[in-house]
């Protein structure tokens, strides 16, 4: 199984990105550095690899950020995996994507993502969304335990 997993200092989780796209990823894990959000990210760039990783059962990240167009099975697909696993349902899955058409938004809410993001187009926005994470998810929101 190739996964790409880019190393923090965090001790508070790991993020699983999903998507097929170096140049996102890349913004993404610059992004990250910029602000000083250290938590560990595990890149996954297509479907396919992405069931075959989280059927593993010791695989529990923290959040996952999941492209809907992938080479492969598609994110939906993911997300319906995710969300009828008993282990994995209680992970919050942030849906990235470069579509803004309603419909994707509206299927992505109802297979239970938990947030729909445009991708951004500048590294001021990038910036900005993985500020949003890191304060969010890994500040405000309480988690339930990966044991439970």
């Amino acid at each position: 199984m190739d996964a790409t997993i880019a190393q923090g200092n965090s001790t508070k989780g790991v993020i699983l990105f999903i998507d097929d796209s170096p140049a996102d990823y890349h913004m993404f894990l610059e992004s990250m550095k910029q602000i000083n959000f250290k938590t560990p990210v595990t890149w996954i760039d297509n479907g396919d690899k992405a069931l075959q990783y989280l059927n593993r059962k010791t695989v529990n990240p923290t959040l996952i950020i999941l492209d809907l167009n992938l080479p492969g099975v598609n994110g939906y697909r993911v997300l319906k995996f995710l969300k009828n696993e008993k282990d994995k349902r209680k992970i919050p899955v942030i849906i990235f994507s470069s579509s803004d058409h309603p419909r994707d938004i509206e299927l992505s809410y109802r297979y239970y993502a938990n947030s729909y993001v445009i991708k951004p187009d500048t590294l001021e926005a990038y910036q900005n969304f993985a500020e949003t994470i890191r304060n969010y998810w890994f500040g405000i929101v309480n988690l339930p335990d990966k044991e439970r």
